[in-house]
């Protein structure tokens, strides 16, 4: 019975320096993103009305608090998607010249602009990259594998437009 006691007062003791350690170190969790003001009444330009990243974007904008509309007219910014790429290509080759890794890459290429066509956020590329084992000898595993990196580089993308987009809010306040 008394080591049981111990053993849970170690743990909780455990527990505390580790929060100590952490809230010393500055880590807090990544709350929503803080953006320009300007950006109160976003469009969102360039994808189709039901593309995935037009929704991924629209929701990470709406938990940061932007309006989101469909009208550029009523917008007091338009996010402008100007080209989105994805590529795969051929990483590692075996001796018999079958592809054994391959590498995805993901781009996004954006800017935002005010309602009077003033530049809010200069064009930029986003890019993400990561790589994957291709075994063919389980085609759909490995199918299923990229698509599972593909839809979580996406999310990375729009994670990074939405920090990029707040460092542009930070340097603004400044």
């Amino acid at each position: 019975m008394k080591d049981g006691i111990q053993a849970r007062a170690w743990r909780i003791l455990l527990l505390a320096l580790a929060i100590g350690v952490l809230t010393a170190c500055g880590f807090h969790p990544r709350g929503a993103a803080r953006l320009p003001a300007a950006m109160a009444v976003t469009s969102i330009e360039g994808l189709a009305a039901y593309d995935p990243l037009r929704q991924r974007i629209r929701w990470r904008l709406e938990a940061a608090g932007v309006r989101v509309v469909e009208d550029p007219e009523a917008a007091t910014a338009r996010l402008q998607i100007l080209a989105r790429n994805f590529l795969k290509r051929p990483l590692t080759v075996s001796q018999r010249g079958q592809v054994t890794e391959y590498e995805l890459v993901r781009s996004l290429r954006f800017r935002v602009i005010d309602a009077d066509d003033r530049t809010l956020v200069p064009e930029q590329t986003l890019t993400i990259t990561r790589s994957y084992l291709f075994d063919r000898t389980n085609p759909l595993g490995t199918s299923s594998e990229e698509a599972a990196i593909a839809e979580a580089m996406e999310r990375d993308l729009v994670s990074l437009l939405l920090r990029r987009l707040e460092a542009v809010s930070g340097k603004a306040a400044r």
